[in-house]
């Protein structure tokens, strides 16, 4: 009798909250309340007031979405570092070239130089290394048959992401 009640309790009058899933991330729910930003459910994407899924399906459910985001989520920044450290030392080649040319302009990299609404000289190098690279790099041409094994092995690494969040950390 007791488990009808909490049957009738929880799914029927829908007291079950999403403050107690374990599939919601982030925030807490509050009823009647949208203010909350970084909450959500990893079943329904958005925090409900109550959701009616019965336990079983919700775990089949909600295990494996849950499993995915946050494989996404701890590998997010992969690779970072080297690509910030990539960009600063192109960053310095360019000013080492234009430094000649340019004269006092270059060597000023102090901020408090920097008035309000100004972009910084680091920025200002990056936009011009862009421009450089984008008129001067040629697009290299790149036969047929390595294209088709790039595209091979692309779409059959992208077949092994489907699973690879369930199986590694």
């Amino acid at each position: 009798m007791s488990r009808c009640k909490r049957f009738w309790k929880y799914y029927i009058k829908g007291e079950y909250h999403c403050d107690t899933c374990p599939f919601c991330w982030g925030g807490e729910y509050l009823s009647g309340c949208d203010d909350y930003e970084d909450a959500g459910c990893y079943i329904k994407g958005e925090l409900r007031d109550s959701c009616r899924l019965l336990p079983p399906f919700r775990f089949l459910i909600g295990w494996g979405r849950r499993k995915k985001a946050l494989y996404y989520l701890n590998h997010q920044y992969d690779g970072m570092g080297e690509w910030c450290c990539e960009q600063e030392r192109k960053n310095r080649a360019v000013m080492e070239i234009l430094e000649p040319y340019l004269g006092d302009l270059a060597t000023i990299q102090n901020p408090e130089f920097i008035k309000p609404g100004e972009k910084s000289p680091s920025y200002v190098i990056y936009d011009i290394r862009r421009k450089l690279e984008d008129a001067l790099i040629p697009v290299k041409y790149v036969p047929l048959k390595i294209r088709w094994k790039e595209l091979i092995k692309e779409t059959w690494n992208r077949f092994l992401m489907i699973f690879k969040p369930y199986f590694c950390k």
